[in-house]
């Protein structure tokens, strides 16, 4: 029997239109048919209140359609399986707890009405999404029955196109020290219609950052925060979930906050053959959608279990560091859950991909989407002095890129005389022959900073030194040590502690072990960790100082050549982007380093002249920067691909890929595992080898045999480093005879890890002479191999640096537990990985630590690793490399590695390495640091892939030397101008030609330059045309060198050629 809404609804029409009878007869069957309202020839109303199921849907359209009848259908809203909210913007979330409500219409109609309250609701079926929609305008009852009695062909016309309120995706483009955080969390304090928000963002360290925005804000009682009551955090290592229920709704609300790969992997698994395992994930959203999202929208992330939709929004953070695949991804997820998605970003601190999430979202033109673009902001509230807005908005080129230039409230800076200094910074080559360029520069660093810290009072929080590059930058490890040094002082300064009005420092206990600098590196795979060091000094690359502010930065190392390393070698949006987030990390003082080279960053220094820069080009080349920063990775990971090397060999199931991201640990942990695996690997070819006669030739034997004779002596920072640089790859007599100790203060319990360290190092000696070399506890085979690794790198020593062996004797030797203590526990099973790896060496084998190989070929330009950490030869070639972690995010990076690396050892160069490698049977053995594993590699096909190698390699060393051809070229030109005849060349000078001049000055260049030059100045006389030709402009120069170039490299680099035999004889 019909319900009371049933009955007051047909009571609404006539009685003439009411229970209307039709009945059909065929030879086949009979059709008889009841309309609740007979509307007109056309149309009749089903009243709908009780549940009905698809397949009477569908049978009723048939019935009805024989009668030449459209139904509408008017379907009861006031159930407690209809929830009706009306938002704080005026629009109207309807959503359906019981799915048959537009579930049974949806495959047969494209709208029913929904009656709530008197109120009519135009469903769009398919516009439902997670049993939800959105909905702007409904109409009264009465006027909508009065359409339907009276014209109800334009029932549906009623509502216009706004009715339908679709998923937005907001665009917040804000500047650097905009409070971009600060904006989010104030947002998600204010909403009163939301209950779930999800924050998220590519890095680790910026995840960090927003949790710790919104604890800032409560300490500061901003008026927003107070609507969290309540609230309760269910935190993991990798997640932030933060439950309260809002102040003004009284709605139960949480915030889950991770970064966006891990909330995409919670969202869908990878395609299976997909080379990269997130890009993976990311295609299969865009394609196959979010396959671990119910139909309704519930999902996993954070360790909370929640709907995504209507009532959710989504916070993307950084949003320039993603490329366009996220983009197409959420915008899958947007479009089947209808979750409203805000992402914030700056253009101008795109790090790493030129085309991007925000660069390219506009240009998409995304359906059934509302796009947003919120007023662009550029208000930096960083900046706290007058000027240094001005200065910076001189030096970046907000206006190519179409943004705002910086603009500060002036009534809140304070003044300053200079708040951006220029410090003449030295051009650091390796094995730059004068020993004092750098500690020069370092003396002058810390002057500066002294300067700071006198007048303001700072401490070491307020400092920051960042460079493009932290990779193997022999400035910054020096700049540790003797920053250390200066805080050790200072915190030993009466009367600078009583000025102190910090509250960490104030009460600070100075005679605990203390890193007052914190030098982040990070290795493939691993997690920076900025938590350490949140009270230090930091020295960091550009991309990881992103998100933090202090008083005073130091930007070095910073030119063209080192900006175009980390921006794909283009002047571009990435290169801008680096040198506008190094600008706007200050807030009251910036030192600039400048290389005056006549580089895009020297010139942008108006006041600044110009100068005479030759860049230094030498003929040896390092593998590893060709791999890199030159060579085209995706054609040798073809060549991988092309000879069955797989990703599914090393990673099976793609669905259990590893996601658990590591406690971070930082730079500290991957030295001393690192150390821990040599030293294993080295006590392990001692008990398999020393009873070979073999084993006592090998330098292995010798390294050992001379560390334990060296005299330990104690030295300054400065003797330290003055030592180290004297006696760099000295050999004879000039060889190192001591090692030695850094003494960084003689207070406290420095004084006690001093004594520890030599008394270490003593007993190491005491152990090799007493052939006790296996039986090391782990904290003296980290010691031990610090001692090697100086002994043959001297300053270029990359394992430990001399902070790090300090810290590393404070987490052995220190009273707290540290979580590096802690992590060293899995330490005790390499010993069984490392015998498992090495089992079947034969026992001749020799060994030779820290190895040097060249490439076969001229001596022109050379191609060489400096240092094959451990690699052994005899009848076969045992290579071993170390890599902190393996993924599906690294895994081709380590194999593109592992082959070039492979392709050095088949072919050196030197009668002795051809002797010992050449050709040879190699076995890789990659140990992997983290997951305590070794991966064996057998590969027999590479050998024979010389030619098809060495052409990807002559490209990318074409590219290498082709980045100095615009310097020559500009040298060139400045040097033959008529203000340089009579000073460099010309009569009164030794050159009659600018180019013998050059010539002069480049003997050590690769010959193509040196000759290019030398025949510009035999021509000169002769064929002087032709010579003006060659540089009329820079285009014809570059031309002409890339020739000469090609051409010495098919010289130098010997190509393989394969015997054709002729079958028919």
């Amino acid at each position: 029997m019909p319900g009371q809404w049933h009955n007051d609804m047909e009571k609404l029409f006539p009685k003439k239109m009411q229970e209307i009878k039709f009945f059909c007869s065929s030879s086949e069957n009979n059709t008889c048919r009841r309309a609740d309202i007979l509307l007109n020839n056309k149309r009749t109303l089903e009243i709908q209140h009780s549940r009905i199921n698809e397949n009477e849907i569908i049978k009723r359209f048939n019935d009805w359609n024989k009668f030449g009848k459209e139904i509408i259908w008017l379907v009861d809203g006031n159930t407690n399986d209809v929830n009706c909210e009306k938002l704080t913007n005026g629009n109207y979330l309807i959503q359906f707890n019981k799915s048959w409500k537009y579930k049974s219409f949806i495959e047969t109609y494209d709208n029913i009405l929904l009656d709530i309250n008197d109120k009519i609701f135009k469903i769009e079926l398919k516009k439902i999404k997670c049993k939800m929609i959105l909905l702007s305008n409904p109409k009264p009852l009465k006027n909508v029955i009065d359409i339907l009695k009276n014209n109800p062909e334009k029932i549906w016309k009623i509502w216009d196109n706004s009715n339908f309120i679709k998923p937005t995706l907001k665009i917040y483009q804000q500047g650097a020290g905009n409070g971009k955080t600060y904006g989010i969390w104030k947002s998600i304090c204010e909403n009163e219609d939301k209950d779930t928000y999800v924050i998220v963002t590519k890095q680790h360290s910026a995840k960090n950052v927003i949790y710790e925005e919104l604890m800032d804000q409560t300490n500061r009682k901003e008026y927003h925060v107070e609507n969290l009551t309540n609230k309760e955090e269910f935190n993991t290592h990798k997640h932030y979930a933060i439950k309260y229920t809002h102040k003004k709704s009284n709605r139960e609300c949480k915030v889950l906050i991770g970064t966006i790969d891990s909330y995409c992997y919670n969202l869908s698994g990878t395609l299976e053959k997909s080379q990269n395992f997130f890009e993976g994930i990311l295609k299969n959203i865009s394609v196959n959608g979010l396959t671990k999202v119910t139909q309704y929208g519930f999902m996993n992330f954070a360790g909370q279990q929640f709907c995504i939709n209507r009532k959710s929004e989504i916070w993307i953070d950084e949003v320039q560091d993603l490329p366009i695949s996220y983009l197409y991804a959420f915008t899958r997820l947007i479009l089947e859950t209808c979750c409203d998605v805000n992402i914030v970003g700056d253009k101008l601190q795109t790090l790493e991909y030129n085309k991007n999430f925000l660069t390219e979202i506009v240009n998409e033109k995304l359906p059934n989407i509302d796009i947003v673009v919120e007023p662009e902001k550029n208000d930096n509230r960083r900046i706290q002095v007058k000027g240094m807005h001005i200065k910076i908005n001189e030096l970046i080129e907000f206006e190519k890129y179409k943004l705002e230039e910086i603009n500060c409230d002036k009534s809140n800076l304070s003044e300053s005389k200079d708040p951006l200094e220029l410090i003449d910074s030295p051009i650091i080559y390796a094995n730059d022959k004068d020993e004092n360029k750098i500690s020069d520069f370092v003396s002058l660093l810390i002057k500066k900073l002294d300067f700071q810290v006198n007048l303001n009072n700072y401490i070491p929080e307020d400092f920051m030194f960042i460079f493009p590059i932290m990779k193997s930058d022999i400035l910054a490890i020096e700049l540790q040590t003797n920053l250390q040094k200066y805080w050790l002082e200072k915190f030993n300064d009466k009367n600078y502690i009583e000025n102190i009005k910090n509250k960490y420092w104030e009460k600070y206990n100075h005679t605990n072990y203390t890193q007052y600098v914190h030098l982040h590196k990070h290795t493939e795979g691993q997690v920076i960790n900025t938590r350490d060091s949140i009270h230090a000094t930091r020295i960091m690359s550009i991309r990881t100082s992103k998100g933090d502010g202090r008083p005073v930065v130091f930007i070095l190392g910073t030119t063209e050549k080192s900006l175009k390393l980390v921006s794909s070698n283009v002047i571009g949006l990435v290169y801008e982007s680096h040198l506008h987030v190094a600008l706007t990390r200050a807030k009251n003082k910036i030192y600039f380093g400048l290389i005056k080279n006549n580089d895009n960053i020297h010139s942008r220094f108006k006041d600044i002249d110009e100068v005479e820069y030759l860049p230094s080009i030498k003929r040896k080349i390092q593998i590893n920067k060709l791999i890199e920063q030159t060579l085209d990775k995706d054609k040798i990971q073809n060549i991988l691909l092309e000879n069955n090397v797989s990703l599914e060999d090393y990673f099976p199931d793609n669905s259990k890929n590893n996601m658990n991201i590591k406690e971070q640990v930082d730079w500290g942990y991957h030295c001393i595992k690192y150390a821990v695996y040599v030293s294993k690997i080295i006590f392990n070819i001692i008990e398999r080898h020393s009873e070979s006669q073999e084993y006592y030739k090998s330098h292995l034997y010798i390294t050992i045999q001379k560390i334990s004779d060296l005299k330990i002596t104690r030295k300054s920072t400065t003797d330290y480093w003055k030592y180290l640089k004297d006696k760099q790859y000295k050999r004879g007599n000039k060889k190192m005879k001591e090692m030695p100790i850094c003494v960084l203060n003689k207070q406290h319990n420095w004084i006690e890890y001093i004594k520890i360290i030599e008394n270490t190092m003593k007993t190491i000696q005491k152990k090799i002479n007493d052939n006790e070399i296996t039986k090391m506890n782990v904290y003296e085979s980290i010691v031990f191999v610090y001692m090697i690794d100086i002994y043959n790198n001297q300053s270029y020593s990359k394992t430990i640096t001399p902070m790090e062996l300090y810290n590393i004797t404070h987490f052995f030797h220190g009273d707290k537990n540290t979580k590096e203590k802690a992590l060293l526990n899995q330490l005790d099973s390499i010993n069984e990985i490392v015998e498992s790896a090495l089992n079947n060496n034969e026992k001749n084998m020799k060994w030779n630590l820290f190895k040097h190989i060249k490439l076969d070929s001229n001596d022109d330009i050379q191609v060489k690793k400096l240092q094959f950490p451990i690699i052994g030869y005899g009848s076969k070639i045992s290579h071993i490399m170390l890599k902190s972690s393996i993924s599906k995010l690294n895994f081709w990076d380590i194999m593109i590695e592992c082959l070039m690396e492979r392709f050095l050892i088949y072919n050196p160069d030197s009668e002795k390495d051809k002797e010992k490698y050449k050709d040879k049977e190699i076995e890789t053995l990659i140990f992997i640091l983290d997951e305590e594993k070794c991966i064996k590699i057998n590969w027999n096909w590479d050998k024979n892939l010389y030619n098809d190698i060495l052409e990807e390699l002559k490209l990318s060393i074409e590219k290498y030397y082709g980045d100095y051809h615009m310097d020559i070229y500009n040298y060139l030109i400045q040097i033959k101008s008529p203000d340089n005849k009579g000073k460099y060349w010309g009569k009164g000078t030794k050159y009659d030609t600018p180019f013998s001049y050059i010539s002069e000055k480049i003997k050590v260049y690769p010959s193509y330059i040196y000759n290019l030059i030398e025949e510009f100045h035999e021509k000169w006389s002769s064929n002087k045309e032709w010579v003006k030709e060659q540089y009329v402009t820079y285009d014809s120069f570059n031309d002409i060198l890339n020739i000469k170039l090609k051409e010495l490299l098919n010289k130098n680099f010997k190509k393989v050629v394969t015997e054709v035999i002729d079958d028919e004889f």
